[in-house]
């Protein structure tokens, strides 16, 4: 387990650990969160507007201690929490599963590199490439097109160029 996802694993334990209205803890989670997020992610992810638009408290009125509605806004915040936390741990098993299935490049491409390492649907798409632009040739040299150049002589070639050229 990389250290991130055991960091991650931590602050989400700590993160079920705190009681209700402790805000005081909840705001050093926070914090050690918002470090970890940018470490990890950067300073542009969209992680850091969420875990700083996260509210615990309700919003329209000031309730008293024990309200329901301070519950309700504290169990909807902590959900938000986890849900970010666990935006943030896909994300990162996400970039390590991409980083195991990258193709390592060598320092020199060699054919045994290359057929062990392209698709078979791209050689397919080469080799009839290559077919066509054979088949192609035949085709043209069979062409009257072909013929006719084929059996002027050069000095009308030539006189013709000139004349086009002035």
């Amino acid at each position: 387990m990389k250290i991130e996802n055991q960091i991650l694993a931590e602050l989400s334990s700590e993160l079920e650990a705190i009681k209700i209205e402790d805000s005081e803890r909840l705001r050093k989670l926070l914090r050690k969160s918002e470090v970890f997020v940018k470490r990890i992610l950067g300073n542009e992810t969209e992680y850091l507007q969420e875990i700083y638009s996260l509210t615990f408290v309700p919003q329209d009125y000031i309730y008293n201690t024990g309200h329901y509605k301070n519950t309700e806004a504290w169990e909807i915040g902590i959900s938000r929490f986890k849900g970010i936390l666990e935006k943030v741990l896909y994300e990162i098993e996400f970039a390590e599963k991409l980083d195991k299935e990258s193709v390592k490049y060598p320092d020199k491409v060699s054919v045994s590199w290359l057929v062990k390492n392209v698709p078979i649907k791209i050689w397919l798409t080469l080799a009839s490439l290559l077919v066509t632009v054979f088949l192609s040739g035949i085709a043209f040299e069979q062409s009257d097109f072909y013929e006719s150049i084929k059996n002027k002589p050069n000095h009308e070639i030539n006189r013709t160029e000139d004349t086009s050229a002035t």
